[in-house]
């Protein structure tokens, strides 16, 4: 009963998920990989809005219920029907009625198992795509038949992306280097990020930010980046 009824969520938030996206048509940024991807997304969230008004996944939304919860701005209900329930009007809500809603959506993707990122690409678009590092033994492995399994669905997030999108690899990763080899959406552009000489966009010069001085509490980090053409 608890399968079914999880089954019944999740394509009521998808629906409505694809009906706010319609909607509001925002600009959408989704991040997968086996390492970095919760720390590139608050990167990319913190340069985004500095300029337009986003909205990032929280904590673990990732997945194939928390993906929807985010593009609805919604919260886990976790076990309590009655607030599913509520969700499930809330994000009617926001259909049938006129909202600010946020211009930039910052996605991030995960796969527990096999199907989980096909199935969301699918259905979203997304104008930017983004896959960090994909290390020999990525975790979620035993539920794949092979790391090369691993690699190939968080691959399938390549599908999602727009005509005249932009596809960014971490280019100190062979295996998601290689990826540039599997065709994106039509004059779709590729780029490569990282310390490797290759990269487009490179890293250097890190430091760490702290609260008082050179002892206190690690606060952040500074880096240059320099930007192939910039």
């Amino acid at each position: 009963m608890r399968s079914i009824f999880k089954k019944a969520i999740v394509w009521i938030l998808q629906a409505e998920a694809k009906a706010v996206l319609r909607k509001y048509r925002p600009h959408v940024v989704a991040i997968t990989g086996s390492v970095g991807k919760t720390s590139t997304k608050d990167a990319v969230y913190a340069v985004l809005s500095k300029k337009f008004h986003v909205r990032k996944s929280e904590k673990s939304f990732n997945s194939e219920v928390g993906v929807p919860l985010t593009i609805l701005g919604l919260g886990n209900a976790w076990g309590n029907p009655l607030r599913w329930l509520q969700n499930i009007i809330d994000g009617l809500s926001l259909i049938v009625t006129t909202r600010n809603y946020p211009e930039w959506l910052v996605l991030e993707v995960g796969a527990d198992r096999p199907g989980d990122i096909k199935s969301l690409a699918s259905w979203i678009k997304v104008d930017i795509a983004i896959i960090t590092r994909l290390p020999e033994v990525p975790v979620h492995v035993e539920f794949f038949d092979s790391v090369e399994a691993v690699i190939e669905e968080k691959a399938s997030l390549i599908d999602a992306l727009r005509p005249g999108g932009t596809l960014l690899l971490y280019a100190d990763d062979e295996r998601t280097k290689k990826l540039q080899q599997r065709l994106p959406a039509p004059d779709a552009r590729i780029m490569l990020f990282g310390f490797d000489g290759e990269a487009d966009a490179r890293a250097s010069g890190f430091s760490v930010v702290r609260e008082e001085g050179l002892e206190g509490w690690p606060i952040g980090m500074t880096a240059t980046i320099a930007v192939e053409g910039i």
